[in-house]
């Protein structure tokens, strides 16, 4: 592992949290896309306390519902690097305690189908997050997505948008 340590970026796809919790080891990744089957338990996502200069984190999660419904980010230190955050809705809204240490967020990416409360709840959190600049949603009926045209009424000066793959950023 002793050259891996010294990556910067990773892309994942496919992986099972066996491959996930090697991660740890990675502390100079700045920038972790994982596509996967992720049960998407709090054990899984711990490994990102390890990652201290991680500044965009994207996990599409193709296990839909959930394994562990409460599952949600670590605290720590590697949230105040962070720019980018892109992850299904439930781990989003699980984490707000957590990402007001997130001050350098700019994007955040919301995936997933949930019920309109969970999105609600991390609308009013990205509303009050003054690094903030961009919120992209993915997954969502187009009725749900009004309540986009509530939140940039809150905040001209974020650009929320409606993105329909994640797959690029």
């Amino acid at each position: 592992m002793g050259a891996l340590a010294s990556l910067t970026r990773l892309s994942l796809q496919g992986v099972s949290f066996v491959a996930f919790a090697g991660l740890a080891q990675l502390t100079a990744l700045q920038e972790l896309s994982v596509d996967g089957y992720l049960s998407g338990t709090s054990a899984e996502l711990a490994v990102l306390a390890a990652l201290p200069r991680l500044r965009l984190f994207r996990w599409l999660n193709r296990k839909q519902p959930p394994a562990d419904a409460d599952a949600a980010l670590p605290g720590g230190p590697w949230l105040a690097s962070l720019e980018s955050l892109i992850a299904v809705i439930y781990i989003l809204a699980n984490s707000l305690p957590v990402l007001a240490a997130a001050t350098q967020l700019q994007l955040l990416g919301i995936g997933g189908t949930v019920t309109a409360n969970r999105v609600f709840e991390v609308i009013a959190w990205a509303s009050q997050c003054s690094s903030l600049r961009h919120v992209l949603f993915s997954g969502y009926e187009t009725g749900d997505l009004n309540v986009l045209l509530e939140a940039q009424r809150g905040r001209p000066d974020v650009r929320f948008e409606d993105r329909r793959d994640f797959a690029s950023l």
